[in-house]
Parts: structure tokens; sequence; C-alpha cells
């Protein structure tokens, strides 16, 4: 996964992705306790930009979002990743209590009004 905040899911017409989401086995139920899991690893290249760390994480989602419908400016709550390791594989965990039924799981880099500074959009 690449975030290319200047083409917003387009690299010379071959589509890319700043996320991946997935529908879950079953909703996730408001107030219930669930652990998310995955494997994660983050170039050493991303340092540049000492921000994009914190804008990496999850989202839990009642549907799916397209980001090419005209949703110009999507800011989603997310959920952080505590911990950045560069060039390496290595696990991270959250515990999570949906605040609605999550019916898609959402893993990318999330904007906020703050960052990126520059956006421009495809659709």
């Amino acid at each position: 996964m690449v975030y290319m905040p200047g083409v917003n899911g387009i690299f010379g017409g071959v589509e890319g992705a700043s996320h991946l989401s997935a529908r879950t086995i079953e909703p996730m139920r408001v107030g219930q306790l669930y652990e998310v899991n995955l494997w994660l690893y983050v170039e050493s290249a991303k340092r540049h930009d000492p921000d994009w760390g914190k804008h990496l994480g999850i989202a839990l989602l009642p549907q799916n979002l397209s980001f090419f419908s005209g949703n110009k400016a999507l800011i989603i709550p997310f959920i952080g990743v505590d911990t950045l390791i560069y060039d390496r594989w290595y696990p991270v965990k959250w515990r999570v209590r949906p605040l609605c039924t999550s019916n898609y799981l959402m893993i990318g880099v999330f904007a906020d009004p703050q960052w990126p500074k520059t956006r421009s959009y495809s659709d």
C-alpha cells in the first residue's frame, strides 16, 4: 500500500490505494470487545514525512466507502498505530469496542484537516 496524496489512488492511469477495506465475517456489534491483529511493514523512506506515521491505522465502518464517488475531502475517524518500526515486518494489535455496528474494517493512511497539506483528486 502506497499513499500518494497528489494522486488520490490514481498513478499514471493505474489505480493505487492509500486504504484497504474488507467486509467483516460478521457485523462487529456495539459495545462488544474485539481484537484486530495484522502484520505491518513500513519502508524507511516514509521517514521523510514525520506526520505520515501519525495517520497510519484502522477504521471501523458501517458501510464500505469509495474515494472516487465525490467524497472529495474524506476525513474518517481512525485508530492509529502506536509504534512505527521501519524496514521489517512486525505485528500490530488493537482492542476495539465499536460505537456503531461495523461491517467493514479499513486499513490505511488517513487524512485530517491539517494533513496532508496539499491534495489533488482524480475522478
